[in-house]
């Protein structure tokens, strides 16, 4: 849902699935870890790695769409 609303900032269908699927794939290994480490260690004070899992993934689809924008339509 968070790249999802991202997206929609955009109002392009195109950057509201690709960020949609990044953040669904990143928060999906994020928590798939963070079940990981709490089955191991016993606790889920490890939850702060599947924000950071989850945020990178969303930043780097990000970046990558900013980057195939024309120089022409990006905002300095």
């Amino acid at each position: 849902m968070l790249g999802a609303s991202l997206g929609v900032a955009f109002l392009d269908l195109g950057r509201i699935v690709v960020l949609a699927l990044a953040g669904a794939v990143g928060f999906g290994i994020g928590f798939g870890f963070l079940d990981y480490l709490t089955y191991f260690f016993g606790t889920t004070q490890f939850a702060t790695v599947a924000g950071i899992i989850g945020g990178a993934s969303l930043g780097a689809a990000l970046g990558y769409l900013e980057r195939r924008e024309p120089a022409g339509r990006r905002v300095a």
